[in-house]
């Protein structure tokens, strides 16, 4: 174990300075200084804060005992930034980054790192969090570090690829199996990884993980993204009942923390349980609310989609018709193929609109996991082929159903 003296020293030669100059800047004998280094002369705590302030690491843990303590902020500055307090987690940054100085902290300065780039995940600013990653060597790093770059490389990838699941999910399964004890955010962004791949009774029992990690140390806004991902398995699955439950219980937490995003999306999944169970008027109605909410991203994107297919359903194709002028507008793929495919839902009589969803929605929706609505169109045109005497055809997407129904219960993760 390095003496204090040792620690002074190799932060002095890793700065650049001399015992001339440091002796200088402190207003005592070079040989002072030597004697410290030396372990030859007492380093009290006047002298010793005299010194890290004049190398720059006045917060730097030297003192024997200091490293735990050191490594206590550090998780306390981590907490803020995972539950969202990200000018706190700024404020409290600038008394720890000292420890990027200390040579002979490699892994204490790695953790920092790795926090660091948790802060810029959790202010969005993937690029360079995913730059910073990948500058990193995981060979190098203890099991904790590497538990955290996992985990880091999990979260961007889920960030920079909406339409991505299997690559962040390789990540956070490797972090979490590396944990030392659970960790409710990590089984959060799992669930999250799972639920795109369709997978919802894999998701659920991962959120179930997350509950119990949490146990009653969740904020407001980590329950309500909790109850709504377990909200949205329960649709997919067809369990509208107990997803209504979750999704009214979320309203009215989100309303009293008067969170318009939060409030936006939990309408919107109403509405959606409700389009699942073909109660068209009641979804549409909510997804009205929804709108009320919504600012004007991607997200509001998905609203005038379930909009226009509830509308199909009622038979307002003029109202529609409306909506898809302002769907079609998105530059993203997936959205002008959804918004297509409600376009040939229309004329689904016509050869070439049925024959589009056969060919490209439902092929498309498939490989994008997205059960839901894969499912919905399957239906729709079983039932369109069967009326028409198409046995055969009704039969081929009676098959689709089947296989995705097969790919939701057998996961292939675990």
């Amino acid at each position: 174990m390095l003496t204090v003296g040792e620690k002074i020293k190799q932060i002095r030669k890793a700065k650049g300075y001399s015992q001339e100059n440091l002796a200088h800047d402190i207003n005592v004998s070079t040989s002072t200084i030597c004697r410290i280094e030396q372990g030859m002369a007492v380093v009290n705590g006047d002298i010793l804060k005299t010194i890290k302030k004049a190398l720059g690491v006045e917060s730097a843990p030297l003192l024997p005992g200091e490293g735990e303590g050191f490594k206590e902020r550090l998780y306390i500055w981590h907490k803020l930034i995972l539950d969202g307090h990200l000018v706190e987690a700024r404020t409290l940054q600038k008394g720890l980054s000292d420890i990027t100085a200390l040579p002979f902290e490699s892994d204490l300065a790695t953790l920092y790192q790795l926090f660091d780039i948790s802060l810029l995940l959790a202010e969005q600013n993937y690029a360079e969090a995913e730059i910073l990653l990948c500058n990193l060597n995981t060979n190098e790093m203890n099991q904790e570090n590497q538990y955290h770059f996992y985990y880091n490389m999990g979260w961007v990838y889920m960030c920079i690829g909406e339409d991505r699941a299997k690559e962040p999910l390789d990540f956070l399964l490797k972090a979490y199996e590396i944990q030392e004890k659970p960790d409710g955010s990590l089984c959060y962004r799992i669930a999250r990884c799972l639920t795109r791949l369709g997978q919802p009774f894999s998701s659920m029992a991962m959120l179930d993980n997350a509950y119990k990690a949490y146990n009653d140390n969740k904020t407001t806004t980590t329950s309500l993204d909790l109850d709504n991902k377990m909200a949205l398995n329960c649709i997919d699955i067809g369990d509208t009942v107990r997803a209504k439950e979750i999704l009214e219980k979320c309203l009215a937490n989100a309303r009293k923390i008067s969170h318009e995003r939060y409030i936006a999306v939990i309408l919107h999944n109403i509405g959606s349980a409700y389009a699942k169970e073909k109660n068209w008027e009641t979804a549409y109605d909510y997804f009205l609310e929804a709108d009320e909410y919504f600012n004007k991203t991607q997200s509001d994107f998905v609203n005038i989609y379930y909009k226009a297919r509830c509308l199909v359903a009622l038979r307002r194709f003029a109202q529609c018709k409306e909506l898809l002028s302002q769907g079609l507008e998105s530059a993203n793929e997936y959205y002008n193929v959804m918004f297509n495919s409600i376009n040939h839902l229309i004329t689904i009589r016509e050869y070439a609109s049925h024959e589009y969803l056969e060919t490209v929605t439902i092929p498309y929706l498939v490989n994008r996991y997205n059960i839901t609505d894969a499912l919905d169109y399957c239906e729709i045109l079983e039932e369109f082929h069967e009326n028409r005497g198409s046995t055969k055809k009704a039969l081929e997407l009676a098959k689709i159903q089947r296989d995705i129904y097969k790919r939701m219960i057998h996961s292939s993760f675990f």
